[in-house]
């Protein structure tokens, strides 16, 4: 049996999946979106009004979450829906989230904490659902969130 936490969609419709060409390296649990050339594309808009797409693992090919797709293979994808869990990615250096803070999507696919007054409200993407402290990591964590 697979650990819950060697996955990336935690609690939801994990078949709620959808698959694009890379068009560069994407971890499992980064946020995706397609780009005019309709690949897949780490998000790159810091606090961006999108519709939450986060690639997973290659479990079909006995892969883990720590297993990165390539530029040109087929990534999978999961489009989360309100109440889903995400095992998401937390950058490198970011600011300590504590269990329930808001978070939103970062500029390099990973989530970040939300300031409120600073970030739009409608760029709020879910909440955490554990505390964790990256402010001192030179590599990206992990981080459980629920999508709003």
């Amino acid at each position: 049996m697979v650990s819950r936490t060697a996955t990336i969609v935690l609690r939801g419709d994990a078949d709620d999946i959808k698959q694009r060409v890379a068009g560069g390296t994407i971890t499992p649990g980064h946020f995706v979106v397609r780009n005019s050339s309709d690949q897949v594309i780490v998000n790159a808009t810091d606090a961006g009004i999108v519709m939450p797409a986060v690639a997973i693992e290659k479990s079909w090919a006995g892969m883990g979450i720590d297993t990165d797709y390539v530029s040109g293979e087929v990534v999978t994808y999961n489009t989360p829906d309100s109440g889903d869990e995400i095992n998401a990615l937390l950058a490198a250096g970011a600011a300590a989230i504590a269990q329930g803070d808001p978070v939103c999507l970062s500029n390099d696919g990973t989530v970040r904490k939300f300031s409120s007054g600073v970030d739009s409200d409608a760029a709020l993407i879910g909440f955490a659902l554990e505390a964790v402290d990256n402010s001192g990591g030179g590599s990206t964590a992990r981080l459980k969130i629920e999508i709003r």
